[in-house]
């Protein structure tokens, strides 16, 4: 397989972080779960929990591109046994939502970071 590297990484891996970083941050206050198809909660505006998951892409030895995805555990009282991205809620220590997500990624798939080249919060 020829792979075209662009610094360290791979013509896939940059041209998805260029376009990436061409999408505008979405404001936490403009949120509305209502504008997501198939979304049938409402928020709660009493309750705000705050969450971050880590998108782990990677290409895969086929040069397929890749996530990491976990299975949460079937003794959990909610969405046991679901597909899910490393994450979770926000705890008193953590500095914001990447460390949320950090800590979470290394808790869940024991990720310390090592390797990642590229870093962006959406």
């Amino acid at each position: 397989m020829d792979v075209k590297l662009v610094g360290n990484e791979t013509q896939k891996l940059y041209e998805l972080t260029r376009h990436l970083r061409r999408i505008p941050p979405t404001s936490r206050n403009n949120f509305d779960a209502a504008q997501i198809q198939g979304c049938d909660q409402q928020p709660n505006p009493g309750i705000h929990r705050r969450a971050a998951v880590l998108v782990c892409i990677f290409e895969g030895g086929d040069g397929d591109l890749r996530v990491i995805l976990t299975e949460r555990s079937l003794n959990l009282s909610s969405h046991s046994g679901e597909v899910a991205l490393p994450g979770g809620k926000m705890e008193e220590g953590d500095a914001d939502e990447v460390a949320t997500a950090l800590r979470e990624a290394k808790e869940e798939i024991e990720w310390h970071g090592g390797g990642a080249s590229d870093w962006s919060s959406l």
